[in-house]
């Protein structure tokens, strides 16, 4: 009998050591288990989420490299722009306009830029006096036309005298500011 009583304390004994030590760390393994199964779903959210971020800088990345590879329709990096005077020059000589004077104004902002748009471009006005006839000012504007440069002309002004036509022209071209 006293082996039985033995053997009950026992048991009560081993199944208040489970209740009391093993239920409450069987209790901090599920409450671990439930925040390892949420911080693994915020990272799986993450994880998708920075994939669509991926995603969507590729695409801007690739427009960008679009806009880049078409730089040369759409405007000019500073230091090209001596270049783009003489190239200017050349054409004007090759038309042989009798005189020419050429007045580039400061570069100026321009006002009408989308918000948030991805270059910093300005304009550079100029101030374009050509003496000539007829026949030089259309060879002109179609030899300008076929170096593909980034004009947008705002003024052209025809005066005739003696014989001589005067063109008076403002147009702008527009840079990349920085060169970038």
């Amino acid at each position: 009998m006293r082996n039985k009583i033995h053997l009950y304390i026992f048991t009560i004994v081993l199944l208040l050591g489970l209740i009391l030590f093993v239920m409450p760390k069987y209790s901090q393994v599920s409450k671990k288990e439930r925040e390892y199964n949420t911080k693994r779903l915020e990272l799986e959210n993450a994880i998708e989420s920075i994939a669509t971020l991926r995603d969507t800088l590729n695409k801007i990345e690739e427009r960008r490299r679009v806009i880049f590879a078409e730089r040369n329709l759409l405007f000019l990096r500073e230091e090209e722009i001596p270049i783009f005077f003489k190239d200017l020059s050349i054409v004007i000589k090759r038309n042989k306009i009798t005189s020419f004077e050429i007045k580039p104004s400061d570069f100026e902002e321009i006002q009408d830029l989308p918000e948030n748009f991805p270059l910093k471009l300005k304009k550079l006005p100029i101030n374009l006096k050509l003496i000539g006839n007829y026949n030089q000012f259309i060879d002109f504007f179609r030899d300008l036309y076929d170096e593909s440069y980034p004009i947008s002309f705002n003024q052209v002004q025809l005066m005739s005298s003696e014989n001589m036509l005067t063109l008076n022209v403002i147009f702008d071209v527009y840079v990349l500011e920085g060169g970038e």
